[in-house]
């Protein structure tokens, strides 16, 4: 799982990358893309990458479509499961659902959706849940409801693990089960750095 912000890199010796007036030297552009690509191609040749989108994302689709939502740039480059933004996939004894928070908390539709994908998981008798989004629930600057939306899921079916990016650094919490220390909570890792730190 591709957990941070992967179009936004520190690109700023990168040859005819002009500075950005909002984003400053990160605006990513079709040179970084490729450059990311071009690296990333050594590993997804021969393993299946899953993509989680963030808040860099939907920043440069803004940008290149004059301030409408979406992620135009994204989808060209990533093929997404069900061509959606969130979407869940099974590798034997875990089932991952991943969900899209770079626009706040989950929508209504997709909030009843990850409920019933792992509600039907658990069913299943799949042992292992796993969360990925980008933002994570508990640290600084934090969106409560967004955060209270997945501590209502983790907690209603035992998920194993949370997963999120976002922050550019590594952060491992002690198992939680809706925000108080639990040893048969949900373990929580942000895995921001994407092998740079800031």
């Amino acid at each position: 799982l591709k957990l941070v912000d992967w179009s936004y890199s520190n690109w700023d010796s990168f040859p005819g990358v002009p500075p950005d007036p909002y984003w400053g030297s990160h605006q990513p552009w079709w040179k970084t893309w490729c450059k990311f690509f071009d690296i990333q191609e050594v590993f997804a040749k021969d393993r299946p990458n899953f993509f989680v989108v963030g808040n860099h994302e939907l920043a440069e689709s803004r940008a290149k479509t004059g301030g409408l939502w979406g992620f135009p740039e994204v989808m060209m480059r990533v093929r997404m499961p069900r061509n959606e933004r969130w979407f869940s996939f099974v590798r034997g004894p875990v089932a991952v659902v991943v969900l899209d928070s770079s626009m706040g908390p989950l929508t209504n539709r997709q909030f009843l959706w990850a409920d019933r994908m792992l509600g039907n998981y658990r069913a299943e008798g799949i042992p292992w849940l796993v969360i990925a989004e980008h933002h994570p629930i508990y640290g600084p600057r934090t969106w409560q409801r967004l955060a209270k939306q997945l501590e209502e899921l983790t907690a209603k079916h035992d998920v194993d693990l949370f997963l999120a990016g976002h922050r550019h650094r590594y952060e491992r919490w002690e198992r939680m089960t809706r925000g108080v220390p639990d040893p048969e909570g949900t373990l929580h890792i942000t895995s921001g750095g994407g092998g740079q730190s800031q």
